[in-house]
């Protein structure tokens, strides 16, 4: 059985700050586990000329436009920085980088 809380406001505060951090690092592992384990988004690269910087479609899994879902969320944020302003989002599935 779980012990009967303290009525102090501070002692009552320090429980809280103490649950809202474990849960807090619970989500983390949480999406880490979800994330290693389903690719959840993908970049439909547009033709350029030869030379010109890529431009690309951020797309998420579930979008209709055609494209495999291969880019976890370390890959989505480095791909992104790597070609900053040169990726927009679907107009269909408005996928955001995470």
């Amino acid at each position: 059985m779980t012990e009967p809380l303290p009525s102090g406001l501070p002692a009552l505060r320090v429980i809280e700050r103490y649950l809202v951090a474990q849960l807090a690092e619970v989500y983390a592992k949480l999406e880490a586990a979800e994330d290693a384990a389903n690719p959840r988004w993908w970049v439909q690269w547009r033709r350029t000329p030869p030379g010109a910087p890529w431009r690309g479609v951020l797309h998420r899994a579930g979008c209709w436009m055609p494209g495999t879902p291969d880019l976890r969320v370390a890959d989505v944020r480095a791909v992104v920085a790597e070609h900053a302003g040169r990726i927009e989002s679907c107009a269909a599935c408005r996928a955001r980088v995470p």
